[in-house]
């Protein structure tokens, strides 16, 4: 029951952070103000950093991953970590999944 609860927190703030990036909508601030949409991304990646942090004990492979694109030092992955970032986000490459999309498949009717 506490390990369910403890997801159950950290997916409110993960739909906190889907509300905030619906709101902002950097893709459309890209060409009416790129200071303000890298703001908005910085938030939404220190989001994911946050995210990536809580979620180690449950998903250690998953989120070694993610920390590892973010660049997010070995030593900078405590939850003593949660109140502060060191996140330089113009440092972060080209994403890869960490959970590859899934197709379903589908059945051919002759």
């Amino acid at each position: 029951k506490q390990l369910h609860n403890y997801c159950k927190n950290i997916h409110f703030f993960v739909k906190d952070a889907n509300v905030y990036i619906d709101g902002e909508a950097p893709w459309s601030l890209k060409k009416t103000d790129p200071d303000r949409m890298k703001v908005v991304l910085w938030v939404v990646l220190e989001s994911v950093r946050r995210v990536a942090i809580m979620l180690q004990p449950v998903m250690p492979t998953a989120m070694k991953s993610l920390l590892d694109q973010l660049r997010i030092g070995e030593s900078d992955r405590t939850f003593a970590n949660l109140k502060s970032s060191e996140l330089q986000a113009e440092d972060i490459t080209k994403p890869v999944a960490v959970f590859p999309r899934v197709e379903a498949e589908t059945s051919s009717t002759a």
